[in-house]
């Protein structure tokens, strides 16, 4: 267990505990006198964010975008990391399993302007960095969008990988979920920000610009992926155009050659060299006449 006194002043308290174990919380709870099961819910893994208000404290629980994880990974405990902040009066203690480089960084700007100078600034600033957090999944998320449309889109389009579209999917899926949970946090927590109206709304602005960001990228993947269903559909509809056409040529000849081929001796034009020019004719002039009104039908032509 790591604990840092970020901010100590005359204004507000800040101290950072980094990887606690379950044996660190009798210590924790304590020297900062927090509630045992809030306390645990800051180091189970499987909580999304939510707020909630105890006797003596309030609590909130984000959640922040995990650069390190991999494209694969396609669990809200793998693609994020918990933040849990506790806030007493002026007296702010946050806990978090993994190191998180923007929150060393505060200690270096202290005193420098856009500092917190309070509580409620100070965690409208964390919320700030949950969100910010999240700009690099999206950026991410849109490499892969635009793979994905040059494939889609090219001269010689190949075939999207199921895997990686449902990858593609599920990620933004999470993402999206994480980001509804902390709007609704942020809802459900509006009285702690009841004196501080110009900074709950600006984290809710953010929160729904993010959320609309990622929506407009998750439609425009739909009708991406609609439209390359329907380009493989016309793709298989001209070759099954060819092959039908190719049959309706060989149709005829096929017809005449089969009633040549009957075992009469009757027939005419059977027994003379006259008659096998005259099939090769009619066989020669049908296959034209068939390719010739197809052509007027534009029937080769590609649909697109």
């Amino acid at each position: 267990m790591i604990v840092e006194n970020v901010v100590l002043s005359h204004d507000f308290i800040w101290t950072d505990i980094e990887r606690p174990l379950k044996g660190d919380l009798a210590f924790i709870e304590s020297e900062f006198g927090l509630p045992r099961m809030l306390l645990l819910d800051s180091v189970r893994p499987g909580h999304l964010p939510k707020y909630e208000l105890s006797e003596n404290c309030h609590f909130f629980l984000l959640r922040m975008y995990d650069s390190k994880n991999l494209f694969t990974d396609l669990d809200a405990q793998m693609v994020t990391s918990k933040l849990a902040i506790f806030i007493q009066g002026e007296k702010v203690v946050s806990i978090h399993q993994k190191s998180f480089v923007p929150l060393r960084k505060f200690a270096d700007i202290q005193g420098s302007p856009g500092f917190p100078e309070n509580s409620r600034d100070l965690i409208h600033q964390l919320f700030r960095l949950c969100i910010l957090s999240f700009e690099e999944a999206l950026s991410q998320l849109k490499l892969n969008y635009e793979a994905f449309e040059r494939i889609v889109l090219s001269k010689e389009p190949g075939t999207l990988s199921h895997t990686m579209v449902y990858e593609f999917r599920r990620k933004l899926y999470i993402i999206k979920g994480v980001i509804q949970h902390t709007q609704q946090t942020l809802q459900s927590s509006r009285n702690f920000w009841s004196e501080h109206s110009t900074l709950h709304q600006d984290i809710k602005e953010n929160l729904e610009q993010l959320y609309f960001r990622l929506e407009s990228l998750g439609q425009n993947f739909d009708q991406l992926f609609a439209l390359n269903l329907n380009i493989n559909e016309q793709r298989n509809n001209d070759v099954m155009k060819v092959l039908t056409v190719f049959a309706s040529v060989m149709l005829p000849l096929t017809f005449i050659a089969s009633f040549y081929g009957m075992n009469f001796d009757h027939l005419p034009g059977l027994h003379t060299t006259k008659g096998f020019v005259g099939a090769i004719l009619i066989m020669a002039t049908t296959s034209f006449v068939t390719i010739w009104f197809f052509s007027k039908k534009k029937w080769f032509r590609p649909s697109m």
